[in-house]
């Protein structure tokens, strides 16, 4: 098969990982925050990549809102991670924001730090402690496969909550040559393993992590149990 090259998009591109059941409650938030998203980024491509969501009634709303959606029938690489490596197979740009399709953006990012030529990344929101001890043998392995060793964990302790980030291409360039993106993410617990694999590559390229404004963002946390509401 021919490898077909990605369309270079010029400025900022979003990327969103959707995935939502049949609750009605989830489809009216995911709808809510798709719209905001393109309230806020008039302009910008936007791809909502969906991970086989239980209800995809959404996908009209998001065609309207000139949102491209593209779904993810892999089933290795899923969740947000999954999401975000089969939207740079597709596009590329010089700046990009990473998020869950339940993140409500209330204004712009200001993204004038990753104008740079060097690797640069800002989170959303962090933990400075693992507090998850069931993960951890599943962290220790998919660190192994990527050669990303942690001599003394107390000094890589950071959780890049929800997976979402902001970056530049050089720092998406580097980590697409880690083999990050080429882990095996495909149950919820790798999705929470993935907050704290982000942390520590984070933590060990960039050295200060820094955050966006958190008062330009709310997330909303959603109730994925398995309710069929729709007809």
């Amino acid at each position: 098969m021919e490898c077909v090259k990605p369309l270079h998009v010029k400025g900022t591109i979003i990327v969103v990982a959707v995935y939502i059941n049949n609750d009605l409650n989830n489809y009216n938030e995911l709808i809510k925050c798709l719209t905001q998203l393109r309230n806020v980024y008039v302009e910008n491509t936007i791809i909502a990549i969906d991970n086989s969501s239980l209800n995809n009634t959404w996908y009209g709303i998001a065609y309207t809102l000139n949102i491209i959606v593209i779904h993810n029938n892999s089933l290795l690489h899923r969740f947000e991670i999954g999401a975000y490596k089969l939207a740079l197979q597709h596009y590329r740009a010089d700046k990009y924001i990473f998020i869950q399709g339940t993140i409500f953006m209330n204004y712009e990012i200001d993204l004038s730090s990753l104008d740079t030529n060097e690797e640069m990344a800002l989170c959303f929101n962090t933990l400075n402690i693992f507090e998850w001890s069931d993960g951890v043998c599943l962290f220790n392995k998919l660190l192994d496969m990527v050669n990303l060793k942690i001599d003394n964990w107390n000094d890589y302790p950071l959780v890049l909550l929800w997976n979402c980030f902001c970056c530049n291409d050089i720092f998406i360039n580097n980590m697409l040559n880690s083999g990050i993106f080429d882990l095996p993410c495909n149950t919820k617990a790798h999705s929470c393993v993935f907050e704290r694999i982000l942390g520590c590559y984070f933590k060990k390229t960039l050295n200060d992590v820094k955050c966006i404004d958190k008062n330009s963002f709310i997330k909303i946390f959603l109730k994925q149990d398995p309710l069929i509401i729709f007809p």
